[in-house]
C-alpha cells in the first residue's frame, strides 16, 4: 500500500513539473557537423580524413571587450564505435565580428581559442592545444566556419588539422 501510494504520487509530481515547462528547446549553445583534414602525412596515414562533431557552449563572462567567448568540445574521428583513432579538443575561444551585413544575423567573424586536446593514435594522451579559424552566419541559426587546429606531438604524431563544418545555433 505504502509502495503504491508512494509511486502516485511520484508520477503526479512528475505530470506536474512536466507541465510547468514551456519550451524544451535548449540555448546558448551551438551544433556543429563536419570534416576535418589532418595536416601531417604521417598522422594521415594512420587517420585519414577524420568527420567532425562539435558543441559550443556561449559563455556570459568575456575577457576581451567586444568579443563573444565560448567553450568548444569536438570529435574528430573515424568512427564511434571499434575504432581507437580520435581527436578530442575542449577549448576556450573568443569570437571576434569582422563585418554586419545588412541583416542583423549576417556576419563575418574570427575566432581563437587555446585548451587541452585528447589526442588518440592508438595510445590516448592529452597535449595542449589551440585553434583559430573563421565563421559566416546565414541567418538567426544556420552558420559555417573553417579552422585549423594545432595540437602537441603525442608518439611522434599530432592532430594538428584543418577543420570544415556548418552548424546550428539554438
Amino acid at each position: 500500500m505504502k509502495r503504491s501510494a508512494l509511486t502516485l504520487i511520484s508520477m503526479a509530481l512528475v505530470a506536474v513539473s512536466t507541465a510547468q515547462v514551456k519550451d524544451l528547446t535548449p540555448t546558448n549553445m551551438s551544433l556543429r557537423l563536419g570534416g576535418g583534414y589532418v595536416l601531417d602525412s604521417t598522422s594521415r596515414d594512420t587517420t585519414g580524413t577524420l568527420y567532425l562533431i562539435g558543441l559550443d557552449f556561449n559563455s556570459g563572462t568575456s575577457f576581451i571587450k567586444g568579443s563573444e567567448p565560448y567553450v568548444s568540445l569536438e570529435y574528430f574521428g573515424k568512427g564511434i564505435k571499434g575504432r581507437s583513432t580520435y581527436i578530442l579538443p575542449i577549448m576556450f575561444n573568443q569570437r571576434f565580428v569582422m563585418s554586419q551585413g545588412d541583416d542583423a544575423f549576417a556576419r563575418t567573424y574570427f575566432y581563437g581559442g587555446i585548451g587541452a586536446v585528447n589526442v588518440n593514435f592508438g595510445t590516448s594522451k592529452w597535449t595542449f592545444g589551440a585553434r583559430a579559424g573563421v565563421g559566416r552566419d546565414f541567418g538567426p541559426h544556420i552558420f559555417a566556419e573553417a579552422g585549423l587546429l594545432i595540437t602537441g606531438e603525442v608518439d611522434g604524431l599530432n592532430g594538428n588539422n584543418l577543420g570544415f563544418s556548418i552548424g546550428y545555433r539554438f
